[in-house]
């Protein structure tokens, strides 16, 4: 099937860069778009020999050179596909990556193989450092190999040096290092070797070699000539001069800092060399600390710098800082200092690295004014034009000039929040970042727009976040409203979970056959299932309209065994939120509310019981989200009707084991205690249409029956001849609390039927 959205290197001369030398680097930027093979000096290796799969549209594809070709690894430009591919296919720095494409006849056996490198006799550490990622979790991350030959580019020759049978790539850009100590005075090449099997794009970035300290996780700018580069640099204490030009136009010292005040302005000092041209510089400070400039952490930045001239830059500094962190300085020959990339690879120019020690940095402004939210309140505030202090917000090319309103919130428990903010009568935006600051991450990647119906999200029970209401540019004064809706617990009653991992992988599809994941049943309990909220990927813009539920006894853990009671079928969902998306499909949130099912537990031990679901929807592709965090004792399951029998995830797709992301939830009860036979207490039927029947050997005082939202909907109900008349009740599920003489209380649930 189709997947759906689910210079040259160089080689540096061994001069020492403060502790650190570049022996090798290369950043794909210079080789043509879509290359497969006469990568510089690269060597390249389709083993699997297999045609590859396509980036696609649903039926469209994105287009591009060696499309479904047999190739092994290419340089890939997401800018220039026709049309341009998505976000999760673009390079980590500048336009160009490596990519290797998942083979149609798995599972793939790709290399890609280095230039010859010589590493020095060293007591400093050698290090191959790279970046690396999955495209998507959807049909399983990527797998690779690290090997290392004495120089020979025969696959036979290499020896891998990464550990286990393989290394899965994350779908985020993640940096990985290997120590080439063992090789101190020999000439090697190293090679990548992809053995993904039936996933979809691996794309690497950022290799170099190094020689020293700097593996700080940082990119490594690279500059070739050795004309333009910085003479003198100053900042307060930091006074680094005559340095001359770094090894691959990179100086690491960070052995050299200075303190800062939070909320000040600087004035830094740069020397240029001898060289030609107009040159720009950039300095940004790492705030956050994550390893990478943002844009948002430019301090600093003047164009129009000409040899041997010495030049003023000012830095800003953020009144909400504080802290040790990174400084990163860059001058490069032609281009201007705002458009300069921190991890730029070009001809002529340098960057340098230092330390900066920032005090007395406290959140302020409009964090001073920020108003602790809690769950269920409506917090309501005016926004006015030309009043406030942040115009700017990460990830957002907007301006907002009116006043902003923070919100603090801190979620107590983990779980999925509906969000429901007004904009009012004008144009206000609303962001939700993870610390009071209009730099601060931004954990929507955008923004709520303010109307359209709420929104939802998922966060971390104790984590604390920030909506920020801001008032764009140009817009008049408005009152906004702001309210978060905690995850509702029904009480009593209990539940079990296995959580999302970040819409990790799926399995199906869901429409076709049928899919089943375990959960137990306590020791000497019983356990009523109530309702079944699981995560589905569907086909963009497809709709879940219902799905058949059944439930197996464990088979001495070997998958579904025994059904139990009859399959609840076409249940169609209570609620059915889309919570987020995965490449080109959609993925919901869908509860279903079930006639209730009761398991028993049993003596002494807890009981292993299957919940299997197959769904109707008018999606071409279906998937029940997995996760490769079991949280329970065994993986999902397949069944297979054409041999009547049920097959492990990892067995049908060769991949590791996957949890499905569900919760069940209902009603646990001691047997022999909470079935009440000690004194004498039943009711019935269950599920009930017209008339509840509550039998007790104690006089019953009381009768109170709620809603799963936890709203009384029966006060002191009567009870007549043990008989309460609930025909007025809309169908669904309730919570019974019946207090006994004595006060005694015994709580149950209840299905009322149409």
């Amino acid at each position: 099937m189709k997947k759906l959205l689910f210079y040259i290197f160089t080689v540096f001369a061994l001069t020492s860069v403060n502790a650190q030398t570049i022996l090798f680097q290369d950043g794909f930027e210079d080789y043509e778009d879509f290359i497969i093979t006469d990568i510089g000096d690269w060597v390249t290796n389709d083993v699997d020999g297999s045609i590859t799969y396509g980036i696609y549209n649903l039926a469209d594809p994105y287009d591009f050179p060696h499309f479904e070709e047999p190739y092994a690894f290419m340089v890939f430009n997401a800018y220039n596909t026709n049309p341009p591919a998505p976000v999760a296919w673009q390079a980590r720095t500048g336009q160009k990556s490596l990519m290797a494409m998942a083979a149609q006849t798995p599972p793939n056996d790709d290399w890609i193989i280095s230039p010859e490198i010589t590493l020095p006799e060293s007591e400093e550490s050698l290090t191959l450092n790279f970046w690396a990622k999955s495209v998507s979790a959807l049909y399983g991350l990527e797998r690779f190999k690290i090997a290392i030959s004495d120089g020979s580019t025969d696959i036979s020759d290499f020896t891998v040096i990464s550990d286990g049978d393989y290394i899965q790539a994350p779908v985020d850009w993640t940096q990985y290092s290997y120590d080439l100590n063992a090789y101190a005075g020999t000439t090697i090449r190293f090679a990548i070797n992809c053995v993904s099997n039936d996933a979809w794009g691996f794309l690497v970035d950022d290799i170099s070699v190094q020689e020293g300290s700097g593996g700080s996780g940082y990119c490594i700018p690279a500059f070739t000539a050795v004309t333009d580069f910085i003479v003198n640099f100053g900042l307060e204490d930091i006074q680094n001069n005559d340095s001359g030009q770094s090894a691959g136009g990179y100086g690491d010292y960070t052995s050299m800092s200075t303190d800062l005040n939070a909320d000040q302005v600087y004035t830094a000092t740069l020397t240029s060399s001898y060289g030609s041209g107009s040159h720009g510089v950039a300095v940004w400070i790492d705030f956050d600390d994550n390893g990478t400039f943002d844009d948002s952490e430019r301090v600093g930045h003047l164009d129009g710098i000409y040899p041997d001239e010495t030049h003023d830059i000012s830095l800003t500094i953020p009144a909400d800082v504080s802290g040790q962190h990174r400084l990163r300085v860059i001058y490069q020959y032609n281009i201007a200092g705002e458009e300069i990339d921190p991890c730029a690879s070009a001809t002529y120019g340098e960057a340098e690295d230092y330390m900066v020690n920032i005090i007395g940095g406290e959140p302020g402004g409009p964090c001073d004014e920020k108003i602790i939210m809690e769950c269920g309140e409506t917090y309501t505030v005016t926004l006015v034009p030309n009043e406030g202090e942040w115009v700017n917000y990460t990830d957002v090319p907007y301006d907002y000039t009116g006043s902003e309103q923070v919100f603090e919130f801190t979620a107590p428990e983990t779980g999925t929040y509906v969000f429901e903010v007004d904009e009012g009568t004008s144009d206000a935006d609303f962001f939700l970042m993870d610390a009071c600051s209009n730099t601060a991450t931004n954990l929507l990647g955008w923004y709520w727009v303010g109307y359209g119906g709420p929104d939802t999200i998922d966060l971390v029970g104790g984590t604390t976040y920030y909506i920020i209401a801001d008032l764009f540019y140009p817009s008049t004064a408005t009152t906004v409203t702001v309210k978060v809706n905690c995850p509702e617990t029904p009480e009593p009653g209990c539940s079990q979970s296995t959580p999302s991992n970040n819409f990790e992988n799926g399995h199906g599809n869901l429409h076709l056959l049928q899919v089943a994941n375990d959960f137990t049943v306590g020791a000497d309990e019983s356990f009523t299932v109530e309702n079944l909220t699981m995560n589905i990927i569907v086909t963009a813009g497809a709709t879940i309209d219902a799905a058949d539920i059944y439930f197996y006894k464990d088979t001495d853990g070997a998958g579904p065994g025994e059904q139990q009671g009859d399959a609840v079928e076409f249940v169609i969902p209570t609620t059915a939120d889309m919570i987020g998306s995965l490449g080109n499909y959609d993925v919901y949130q869908a509860s279903f509310d079930i006639t209730p099912t009761e398991l028993e537990g049993t003596s002494g031990e807890e009981t292993t019981y299957w919940a299997g679901v197959t769904i109707y929807t008018d999606a071409t592709s279906s998937f029940w989200e997995g996760t490769s965090i079991l949280n329970t004792e065994n993986e999902g399951y397949l069944y297979n009707s054409n041999t009547d029998t049920w097959n492990s995830i990892s067995a049908t797709f060769d991949s590791d084991p996957f949890d499905g992301v569900f919760t069940i939830s209902g009603q646990c009860n001691q047997l022999g205690v909470s079935d009440m036979t000690s004194f004498d207490f039943a009711y019935y039927p269950n599920p009930v249409k017209d008339v509840l029947n509550i039998s007790s050997g104690k006089t019953i005082e009381n009768v109170t029956a709620y809603n799963l939202a936890g709203q009384s909907v029966l006060q002191s109900a009567k009870v007549t001849n043990g008989q309460i008349n609930v025909s007025a009740l809309p169908a669904g599920v309730y919570v019974f609390r019946v207090t006994l003489q004595g006060g005694q209380v015994e709580t149950f649930k209840i299905f009322k039927s149409k």
